[in-house]
């Protein structure tokens, strides 16, 4: 059992902001795990958010399955089996420093693609991208991108939306896909 106090004061705001980013705050969900990583080992954090998170995927799944939309899924979901596998093997024979600094570079990278992507698109005289579906190479490399980062950091859903956002989806669609993703996901990384 954890009894230092420090521990109990993070934990709680990574519950709150999981609790929230089911409710509409997205992003708030991704501060989770690296919060909790401050106190303890960043995959001791993903373990102790686990059962939290399969709960809250099972009702959100339940939720918005009148929505579904197939496509996306089946290009997503093998390539995050090799996400996940990969993910596992690197968690295996890796140092925590290492998990961190991998998770760091990660996160980084979505931020500056996010960020960067729109205005450099911008700033060359290029159109906004209209809704396309990507190729489904693409699907598979973002879904073991998505595996990934779920495994080491519960952060799935970046490499999910770069993959999902240029579709201009309805909110449902994209709701009920990143939820069902992200529950395949995290059951296997119990059985992992």
């Amino acid at each position: 059992m954890i009894t230092d106090p420090l521990f109990y004061l993070l934990a709680i705001p990574a519950v709150t902001f999981l609790g929230l980013s089911k409710g509409g705050f997205a992003g708030l969900g991704m501060l989770a795990t690296p919060l909790l990583a401050l106190i303890v080992p960043p995959l001791e954090a993903a373990a102790i958010l686990l059962p939290i998170l399969i709960v809250q995927d099972a009702i959100s799944v339940w939720t918005y399955h009148r929505a579904w939309s197939a496509w996306n899924l089946k290009v997503l979901l093998p390539g995050s089996v090799f996400g996940v596998a990969g993910g596992w093997l690197f968690a295996r024979f890796f140092s925590n420093a290492a998990i961190e600094l991998t998770v760091g570079t990660i996160a980084l990278t979505f931020v500056l693609y996010v960020w960067l992507g729109a205005r450099l698109r911008a700033y060359l005289g290029r159109p906004p991208l209209k809704p396309q579906r990507p190729h489904a190479a693409m699907g598979v490399f973002w879904g073991a991108m998505s595996g990934f980062t779920s495994m080491l950091a519960q952060a799935g859903a970046p490499p999910f939306q770069v993959h999902m956002l240029p579709q201009k989806l309805h909110k449902l669609n994209l709701k009920d896909r990143m939820e069902s993703m992200l529950r395949a996901h995290r059951e296997s990384r119990v059985s992992a």
